[in-house]
């Protein structure tokens, strides 16, 4: 088929009477992708490889060429790279290189290349999504002060640090950088003014751009900050009425004066759907975020505050209130995750089943575990529609709890949706002994009524006391567990019949482990 015939072929498709403006449009889209990582590159170079008025339309179009400037594509082909950064005329310039396509290495002529073009083209740049080598900063190659100039396009800065040596060629030992950057080092404030700025991502080596014009106008923001007290980072906060997203890492929580955190007030933030908070410092008082910070209804929350005094009364206190900031409930056909309660003696972990999470580590908490249970005793809401649980107690934390006391029993009937539980052999004996609630004064509670599988694992395995709660359900009129699964954790040898199981004849009980990875089936 000559050249002719196939021109006449293309000109016979619909797609060719796609008006121009159209047709740009869907290139647009094709090329912006998810918004987080550009994929345009392969979309354009074909698309200006299918026919004469798709190729016209393309290189007639610098706009899109700005969009795609992936560098880790591009570093590795100079003639493509030259060509598409010419491409890309004098538009504005969406500029990309993270580094995470290939092995995490930047070579030093890439990180010159780099550097220049970025400088001599600032004021085009609208995004900037790199991962920026230490060793760049100090030996120039890229010139941090460009980031403290007023900047009037850029909607998106994302800057994450590289401490390792750049290298001559990529067969280049790895080596680290040093001397490396002080934490808070850098400043990257765009003198202030960076009107269209929407996203802001720096990490450690950047001080966080406090009392800045542009703050209140973003839409997402995640930083590091050093030093920092939790009024002062509330205080920036309570502005920013259009923030969407947010996610801060606190390595040093300051211990900020009494009054300034008595006169802290709420902060309604209505668009935020997603909150991480990553902290460290001698109190929790991080904790405070969540207590104050109010946003839209569903928003995704993560905290994980490491503290390393021991917790006083009113921590113990705020702690509890921000219980109820979290969604405990996985709503109405939500089971999509296994919610979490894990209690050890140095760590508290609480997951529910939408992924929500609150992690605290410090010093023995055992002051903590009542009020918490205590919580969710008094929440009926909490893990109501839970379809799956894994819960773990220390062996403390099950001693520590008396055999009258009916909280935790009040916790586990609250769970009236739990079909599957995980748990270990420790925390069996305490869901046993809370299994029956005998004080005539309360009325009768069944702990996991609707309870139909159970998998347990760790140390001090005890098949008799598997044997007396499954008797104990049956005779609470609660539903038969159809499946236990077994796994066999302890330094005694496997036991190698289930005869005991034989008597609960709808249930199928498989056991794992032991030497050489016995396995033994009942029921199937």
């Amino acid at each position: 088929m000559d050249i002719d015939q196939n021109s006449e072929l293309r000109l016979a498709t619909r797609v060719l009477y796609t008006q121009p403006d159209i047709l740009y449009e869907i290139f647009q889209i094709l090329i912006e992708g998810d918004g987080r990582r550009h994929t345009g590159l392969a979309t354009l170079r074909h698309g200006s490889q299918v026919c004469m008025p798709w190729r016209d339309l393309l290189l007639s179009s610098p706009s899109l060429w700005g969009k795609s400037l992936d560098f880790d594509i591009l570093m590795s082909k100079p003639a493509w790279r030259d060509e598409v950064i010419r491409r890309s005329g004098k538009s504005f310039v969406y500029i990309t290189r993270i580094g995470n396509s290939g092995p995490r290495f930047f070579l030093k002529k890439d990180e010159l290349f780099l550097g220049s073009f970025i400088k001599d083209n600032w004021q085009r740049v609208k995004l900037l999504r790199i991962t920026l080598p230490v060793e760049s900063v100090v030996t120039k190659l890229f010139d941090i002060s460009l980031l403290q100039s007023p900047h009037a396009h850029i909607e998106e800065l994302d800057i994450r640090e590289h401490h390792l040596c750049l290298r001559d060629a990529p067969s280049s030992p790895e080596r680290s950088f040093t001397p490396d950057v002080e934490p808070g080092t850098w400043r990257a404030d765009f003198g202030g003014d960076a009107p269209m700025l929407r996203r802001y991502n720096t990490g450690t080596s950047f001080q966080f751009p406090y009392h800045t014009s542009w703050l209140p106008q973003l839409r997402a923001l995640e930083a590091t900050i050093t030093a920092c007290s939790i009024p002062s980072v509330l205080d920036e906060l309570r502005n920013m009425k259009d923030l969407e997203h947010l996610d801060l890492s606190l390595p040093d929580v300051r211990t900020a004066d009494p009054d300034a955190r008595a006169r802290m007030p709420n902060i309604g933030l209505p668009c935020l759907t997603y909150l991480d908070i990553n902290s460290t410092g001698n109190t929790p008082e991080s904790i405070d975020l969540l207590n104050y910070i109010k946003p839209r209804v569903g928003c995704r929350m993560y905290a994980a505050i490491a503290y390393r005094n021991a917790l006083s009364s009113s921590d113990i206190n705020t702690i509890v209130r921000a219980f109820a900031a979290f969604p405990w409930n996985a709503g109405e056909g939500r089971r999509d995750q296994q919610g979490w309660i894990e209690i050890l003696g140095h760590l508290m972990r609480i997951r529910s089943p939408t992924g929500h999470q609150l992690v605290l580590r410090g010093p023995s908490q055992k002051e903590l575990w009542t009020p918490c249970f205590h919580h969710f005793a008094t929440s009926p809401s909490s893990f109501c529609n839970a379809g799956s649980v894994r819960l773990a107690l220390a062996k403390q934390v099950v001693d520590s709890i008396p055999s009258t006391d009916i909280t935790f029993t009040e916790f586990l009937s609250n769970m009236t949706s739990l079909s599957h539980l995980s748990t270990d052999w420790i925390t069996l004996r305490l869901i046993r002994r809370s299994s029956v609630d005998n004080d005539p004064q309360t009325g009768s509670r069944k702990a996991l009524p609707v309870l139909e599988s159970i998998e347990i694992t760790g140390p001090e395995a005890n098949l008799n006391d598997l044997e007396v709660w499954l008797d104990c359900r049956a005779t609470r009129d609660l539903i038969p567990i159809k499946h236990v699964r077994i796994y066999w954790d302890c330094d005694e040898d496997c036991p190698r019949s289930l005869y005991g199981f034989q008597r609960f004849t709808d249930m199928e009980v498989e056991l794992l482990g032991g030497a050489g990875g016995y396995s033994s089936r009942l029921g199937y």
